[in-house]
């Protein structure tokens, strides 16, 4: 991969931790996702009249984004509800960079080769050695972990292609993220009602727009990225985000320090090296 994208992925990763650690902080993270997705409709709504329109072709794309997307956010909500962010955050981001680059094998044309496979493999044993020593988790957490964790790994494979196809990855990004979060604070309001989202949206705006730009910035650099390198390879270089998130989570959340964490950044930093 060439460095400037290894770089700007990392810089993706960076913000991705933090928005995460945004919605594990809150008290209620089904609202905060709510509150990144009003952000983020502000965003694609002044992009968008700039933005060229997608090209047709990515458009079955898009809709199959708008509806992983919703389903995605919906089990993120509930994983990060029951277990603590160091505990879900491994298993969530561990797996999808080893199953889309299962899916890249059998089923997608990407330029793959042994040594960038190797890379992606080290990163995503990374991440999930983050779980080593961690006691046993509950069945529903672990399920809805790894629900999590499939989604991201359809959405990642399915925005990889349609932003290639779209002509304008950004353009691509906007619209599904437009209608993904209509939808998504569509069902927020509607659960939690619209008098507590309102009033968690004017107490907690900047919070949220500050969340809502890293995101919104951090997987437009994503999907520009996977159409300069192979989806399996941004994918897992994105997951190295567990880094940051770690320091998140010991220094924000007040998470202890573990061995675990120290091995899974040599793992990591030794899938960089190789895919470099």
């Amino acid at each position: 991969m060439p460095v400037n994208v290894i770089v700007l992925v990392l810089v993706a990763a960076l913000f991705h931790a933090i928005w995460n650690g945004l919605i594990k902080s809150g008290d209620d993270p089904l609202m905060e996702s709510m509150l990144l997705c009003v952000a983020w409709i502000a965003i694609c709504l002044l992009l968008i009249p700039v933005l060229p329109i997608p090209d047709s072709k990515s458009w079955p794309y898009i809709i199959a984004a708008v509806i992983i997307h919703v389903s995605y956010f919906l089990l993120l909500s509930k994983s990060y509800s029951m277990g603590d962010f160091g505990a879900v955050y491994p298993i969530v981001r561990g797996l999808p960079p080893l199953i889309v680059l299962l899916l890249s094998v059998l089923f997608l044309d990407e330029p793959l080769n042994l040594s960038g496979a190797s890379g992606a493999v080290f990163i995503g044993a990374g991440v999930l050695a983050l779980e080593i020593g961690n006691k046993c988790r509950s069945v529903n957490l672990l399920f809805f972990a790894f629900s999590t964790a499939l989604m991201i790994a359809a959405y990642t494979v399915v925005d990889g292609l349609g932003a290639r196809e779209s002509g304008n990855s950004t353009s691509f990004f906007a619209w599904f993220t437009l209608l993904q979060s209509i939808i998504y604070v569509t069902i927020v309001f509607r659960t939690r009602g619209s008098s507590n989202c309102i009033k968690h949206i004017r107490k907690k705006w900047k919070h949220g727009f500050l969340g809502g730009a890293m995101s919104f910035s951090a997987y437009a650099i994503v999907l520009w990225a996977m159409t300069k390198a192979p989806i399996p390879y941004v994918s897992a270089l994105r997951e190295t985000s567990v880094l940051f998130a770690s320091v998140v989570a010991i220094v924000f959340l007040g998470e202890p320090v573990r061995k675990s964490r120290v091995f899974s950044a040599m793992l990591i930093f030794t899938g960089i090296l190789i895919l470099k």
